[in-house]
């Protein structure tokens, strides 16, 4: 049974993504258990389906459920989801836990957003001395370091800024690892993928082929081993999402 607290703090869709993670977590809801659907479970708890939507995404993206299409949605197999230590978690600046002003949209309104103030700031930083200076070629360390903070609070990657480069464009950093990588490097892509990434392999002379996507994402053990190199599309033409089987 799923029960909300309304008079909470917490948001709505938190509390249910909280409550459901917990169940599969503790073994009450079983890898293939179907869950309600998004607008049954919303009028079973009286909220909306955007709540239900938005507790539902969060647990897709960090592999508790999974969807089929025109079917539901199912409890993952968690097996080899990546469990995270406590003390792991310090990475994770714990100032940012408590705010002034909390931007969920969940529970502000829009129209008391401080428009004015806010233009004031962004002007007052842009006007910031540090940023005519030469940066790291890595890409802004407080942006490297939000990134790190990210994965590890909602994917289980432990990584630091050191590892991240943010660059203008994948075009670029492609451009860039040919330059390092010896000639006879070989890739394997995700079909469908990204056409334009192509040509530049071509003008480079680099070899490619491919490994096709399923209902549950690219599958590692059909990754020809003769390929050293794989490259996976951040965004799914196809909407599929990696599932933790794979």
């Amino acid at each position: 049974m799923i029960t909300l607290n309304f008079n909470k703090d917490e948001p709505l869709f938190l509390q249910l993504y909280n409550h459901i993670r917990n169940e599969i977590i503790f073994g009450n809801l079983k890898s293939g258990t179907p869950l309600p659907s998004k607008r049954n479970l919303s009028n079973h708890l009286g909220v909306s389906v955007n709540t239900v939507t938005s507790a539902y995404e969060t647990l897709m993206d960090e592999g508790y459920i999974y969807s089929k299409e025109r079917v539901g949605f199912f409890v993952a197999d968690i097996d080899n989801l990546i469990n995270i230590k406590k003390e792991e978690k310090n990475l994770i600046s714990k100032k940012f836990l408590n705010y002034k002003y909390d931007f969920d949209l969940n529970k502000n309104s829009t129209f008391n957003f401080p428009n004015t103030n806010f233009k004031k700031l962004i002007n007052e930083s842009l006007s910031l001395e540090n940023l005519l200076n030469t940066r790291d070629p890595k890409g802004l360390y407080e942006l490297r370091n939000s990134i790190a903070n990210y994965l590890l609070s909602a994917r289980g990657i432990k990584t630091n800024p050191q590892s991240i480069i943010v660059s203008s464009g994948i075009e670029y950093l492609f451009q860039a690892l040919f330059y390092i990588l010896p000639k006879n490097s070989k890739f394997t892509l995700e079909n469908p993928g990204y056409k334009n990434l192509l040509k530049l392999f071509d003008l480079n002379g680099f070899k490619y082929d491919f490994t096709d996507v399923d209902d549950y994402g690219i599958n590692p053990s059909k990754i020809p081993k003769k390929f050293k190199y794989f490259f996976g599309y951040p965004i799914s033409p196809i909407s599929c999402r990696l599932n933790t089987s794979h």
